[in-house]
């Protein structure tokens, strides 16, 4: 009984290695695929340029335009969230300027 499970155990994880060494001998071939190239660009407007320095540092500003069109307040927690959590180098009268931005170009007026 006491030699059983050790044998057991070496016998589930050979069958549980062996379809990732089957998959191993069938890697041969390579595919590839060409992702489409999205161009976008932001919406006209003063500061625009806050963002793409401020905000581009961390990810792509791409987000923006994809994000749903939020209030004042929504955009205010948004850049507030990424400079307090998330550590986001902004001055202060940057954010300001950011949001206003972000408020008028993708803004829902409230």
């Amino acid at each position: 009984m006491n030699r059983l499970i050790p044998m057991l155990i070496m016998l589930v994880t050979t069958l549980a290695l062996l379809p990732v060494t089957i998959g191993a001998e069938q890697k041969g071939s390579m595919r590839s695929i060409e992702l489409p190239f999205l161009q976008f660009e932001l919406a006209a407007g003063p500061d625009r340029e806050l963002l793409d320095r401020h905000c581009g540092i961390c990810h792509g500003v791409e987000y923006v335009p994809m994000q749903p069109r939020l209030s004042k307040a929504q955009w205010t927690a948004t850049v507030t969230k990424m400079i307090k959590i998330f550590g986001a180098p902004v001055p202060q009268e940057d954010a300001d300027r950011i949001i206003g931005y972000l408020g008028t170009a993708y803004g829902t007026g409230q």
